[in-house]
């Protein structure tokens, strides 16, 4: 598995768990911006050169 998908998961997990605990609404943007930044990184990753 993926170090980004784990990421992924655990960030969207995050955002999850602050939008259900009271008084978590605090941490709801710091979770999307982190849940963000990931998935950027996600994409921009250089792609492995495979050899044809």
């Amino acid at each position: 598995m993926s170090s980004e998908l784990i990421a992924t998961v655990s960030s969207a997990l995050l955002l999850g768990m602050t939008m259900l605990i009271p008084g978590g609404r605090v941490l709801v943007l710091p979770a999307l911006f982190t849940l963000i930044m990931v998935l950027l990184y996600w994409v921009a990753k250089p792609k492995p050169r495979t050899k044809e």
